[in-house]
């Protein structure tokens, strides 16, 4: 089964703990900020030129699957390592 090489990219390959840096996907953007020791701010942006793109596409619902099953995995494995 071929994919296209955007697959599995709807959300951001978020690093943990990177501050004040745009962690960007197809779709969607996230950005934290820090200043000091001081309380963050979170961005998120949506591109909805691309989330339509993506909803359009006929692996969209594999690609979806996997970038949750990722998220999910990441989560996982940063609470086991806290």
């Amino acid at each position: 089964m071929s994919h296209p090489d955007c697959f599995g990219t709807i959300f951001p390959d978020m690093p943990i703990r990177e501050y004040n840096k745009p962690c960007k996907g197809k779709v969607f953007t996230v950005k934290i900020e820090q200043h000091g020791l001081g309380a963050k701010r979170r961005y998120m942006d949506v591109d909805q030129k691309e989330w339509d793109a993506c909803r359009e596409c006929s692996s969209y619902d594999s690609c979806y699957d996997l970038c949750i099953a990722r998220m999910n995995l990441i989560q996982t494995v940063y609470q086991l390592t806290k």
